[in-house]
């Protein structure tokens, strides 16, 4: 039996036993309704079941004012709003069962059915979301959210007594959840009122309490809204949330906010501590992405807003950026907290006392800057061994001419030594630093270091703390004063490695001073008179003046006709497959074919750069973004963006190098002799940078194979 026979233009007729228990409303109802218009309108039966299929979407019908109905018709909106009105009004007490009509009459289980769903929904509640009755709906009648009975949802709520809320509520710029509100409750003054106030929490990045929103709502004395109410319309909200488990805590979503400023804001709030710029625009880029938004903000405009807006604070000149109503969190610069630290204590203090207060107020500051401060800015001045003071305060400065030598530190550091040791064998790290600086007045870090590196001394660390007890192995201390750090680079060494590096790459080839130290200067910081004494105590590299310009240039002329690469570099490569094409290609490092041997070693250091940047962005190890990938240049940029090398200077060396390759001209004999002369050079970079990115792909691939078997 098909739906048509549920109901029944009778006045004394039963309707069939439906089987399917209990009865699908959304299903019955358009059939009901094409019945009951039939039966009871003796004439425009046809246009006014058109009227409500139009008004509520029956039957897939796009849904259509009053007014275009009543154009469409010829009559007013009125008479439309009348005719709307009586078939729902006699509908409704049809299927309620206090209908008085004798031509229409519904069986008592679709009567019962509509009952039970009515109270149901009022149990819900007297405001009902769109997506919580239609899972009220799927729930009791087990349909899916995509059955087509659904269309018949509207103009049920509306026999049920419910209105639907508007989706365009004036005052409230925002969009809302479909809603219904049971009619007897509606009052559109108090809806609009509401949402007005949560309009303005829209702009604000800020977590708002629900508590709070009350008090702001409720505040006149005249009419009091229920707190239910009020939680109700703001779950409509499509732009509010709440916060996690917190407990009746909103706030608007990170998508939702309406500027950089508003979202810089959110991420310090949540983060709970001052971030640096770059920090902040790469969390709020990271996050657009995980949106599906592609518009990603710049650094420069980020800086521009936080500078412009008084709810930021900068901390000094660091790059560093805090929430103003932050109390607890210092915006002075290092050096005027540095300064405070004279004032307050009153003395001329060591380095590691001014890096403690500092360390208090600036918990991003170095001990070196506070060092590099002290030895370098003006308004410090060093009254004796490890221990500054203010300029205003009119102190002495030591006299740099007696500053001794590293054989004469070694040889105070060595007394002191022997004195200490002269009684005891072993004694707590500490006490023996705290003992040498009393005897030699020497700074900390040196006495540390010295010691720290000698080989007649046993560390033994304290199981109950992180302290060490130190043992003397050898009280002739031979060793013990040694100036040179072991495993540390001095800046000396750093300097002259990078200008062999820079010459190196382009043997025979001068270039002035000057260029070579901006070239320098990338890679490693140092004033221009430190770069000029080191470079002129190099021998092994040719100085020279031409035109009253300073030149120098590594000379280097290939003895032999091939290159011999040192086979140590191989041994660190475990890819057979790529040690076989280094290996073809080291083979062709000759004078007739060294072009074609570099051009093959630049095209496996592509091909294994390109590889691990895949491999890495697959696996999320770093952010590579699409463009990151198109370009030679754009890979290494991207490697040096993310920090997996330190310098980009030497692969953008190999760039050049591998683009002169594949595009310059083939080269004659002499032009290939030129090539050889550097290509000892360039080809162990080569071998570095290619078995690098090789091993850094496969140690990814094999977290996710152990990952995998665990």
């Amino acid at each position: 039996m098909n739906q048509e026979d549920s109901v029944k233009a009778s006045n004394i007729e039963e309707i069939f036993q439906p089987t399917v228990s209990p009865l699908n409303l959304l299903e019955q109802l358009l059939s009901i309704t094409e019945s009951f218009i039939n039966a009871t309108c003796k004439s425009q039966a046809a246009r006014n079941l058109d009227i409500i299929k139009k008004r509520f979407g029956l039957n897939h019908e796009n849904v259509y004012s009053l007014e275009e109905i009543g154009i469409y018709y010829g009559i007013t909106r009125e008479r439309v709003r009348q005719v709307e009105f009586k078939i729902i009004s006699k509908l409704t007490e049809l299927m309620y069962g206090s209908s008085k009509s004798e031509k229409f009459k519904l069986q008592e289980n679709l009567v019962h059915e509509y009952k039970q769903v009515k109270n149901s929904l009022l149990d819900l509640d007297y405001i009902l979301a769109e997506e919580d009755v239609r899972k009220f709906f799927q729930d009791r009648y087990g349909i899916s959210k995509e059955t087509e009975s659904f269309c018949s949802l509207n103009f049920l709520m509306e026999l049920f007594s419910y209105c639907p809320i508007s989706a365009n509520i004036n005052g409230y710029r925002g969009s809302t959840r479909l809603a219904w509100c049971l009619k007897e409750q509606f009052n559109k003054a108090d809806v609009e009122k509401v949402f007005s106030y949560f309009n303005t929490l829209l702009d604000k990045p800020e977590r708002f309490k629900f508590f709070d929103i009350v008090i702001s709502l409720n505040k006149a004395k005249d009419h009091r809204l229920d707190k239910d109410f009020i939680k109700m319309l703001l779950k409509l909200c499509v732009e509010i949330e709440k916060v996690g488990d917190e407990k009746d805590i909103y706030q608007v979503k990170f998508e939702c906010l309406p500027s950089v400023g508003e979202r810089a804001f959110r991420v310090l709030q949540e983060n709970g501590n001052p971030l640096h710029f770059s920090e902040i625009a790469k969390i709020i880029n990271h996050a657009e992405l995980n949106l599906g938004k592609g518009k990603r903000i710049t650094v420069t405009n980020l800086k521009n807003q936080l500078i412009a807006d008084s709810r930021f604070k900068p901390i000094g000149r660091s790059g560093i950026w805090s929430l103003s109503h932050w109390d607890n969190v210092a915006t002075k610069t290092i050096t005027q907290i540095m300064e405070d630290s004279f004032h307050e204590g009153g003395k001329a203090l060591s380095v590691k006392e001014v890096y403690q207060y500092v360390i208090a107020r600036r918990p991003d500051a170095s001990f070196k800057s506070v060092s590099v401060y002290l030895s370098n800015t003006d308004i410090f001045v060093r009254v004796d061994q490890n221990q500054y003071a203010l300029v205003v305060w009119g102190f002495k400065p030591i006299d740099k001419s007696i500053r001794r030598t590293a054989d004469e530190v070694s040889s105070l550091i060595k007394t002191a030594l022997k004195e200490i040791f002269i009684d005891k064998n072993s004694i707590p790290f500490a006490d023996l630093i705290r003992l040498v600086q009393e005897k030699t007045k020497l700074a900390e870090i040196t006495i540390r270091n010295r010691i720290r590196h000698s080989q007649n001394f046993d560390f033994k660390q304290e199981e109950t703390s992180k302290s060490y007890t130190v043992s003397c192995l050898n009280r002739d201390f031979e060793k013990a004063t040694s100036h040179l750090e072991v495993g540390k680079e001095l800046l000396r060494d750093k300097i002259k490695n990078e200008i062999i590096s820079i010459l190196q790459a382009h043997p025979n080839k001068p270039i002035t001073k000057g260029d070579l130290y901006f070239q320098v200067r990338k890679e490693v910081e140092c004033l221009r008179p430190t770069f000029y004494r080191y470079l002129s105590n190099m021998k092994d590299i040719k100085q020279y003046i031409e035109n009253g310009k300073s030149y120098c240039l590594f000379k280097y002329q290939e003895q032999e006709n091939s290159v011999n690469i040192d086979s140590a570099l191989l041994t660190n490569c475990s890819d057979l497959e790529l040690l076989n094409r280094l290996k073809r290609a080291i083979n062709k490092l000759n004078v007739d074919e060294v072009d074609l041997g570099l051009f093959e070693l630049g095209r496996i250091f592509e091909n294994e750069l390109k590889d691990y940047l895949i491999v890495a962005k697959q696996h999320s190890v770093i952010q590579i973004y699409r463009k990151d990938l198109e370009k030679l240049v754009s890979m290494i940029d991207c490697v040096v963006r993310e920090n997996v090398v330190s310098k980009g200077y030497y692969l953008h060396i190999l760039r050049e190098e591998r683009n002169e390759r594949a595009h310059g001209k083939i080269p004659n004999l002499d032009e290939r002799k030129t090539i050889l002369n550097k290509a000892h050079y360039v080809a162990d970079l080569y071998i570095q940078n290619i078995i690098f990115f090789n091993a850094q792909k496969n140690r990814i691939l094999a977290k996710e194979t152990n990952a995998y078997t665990a």
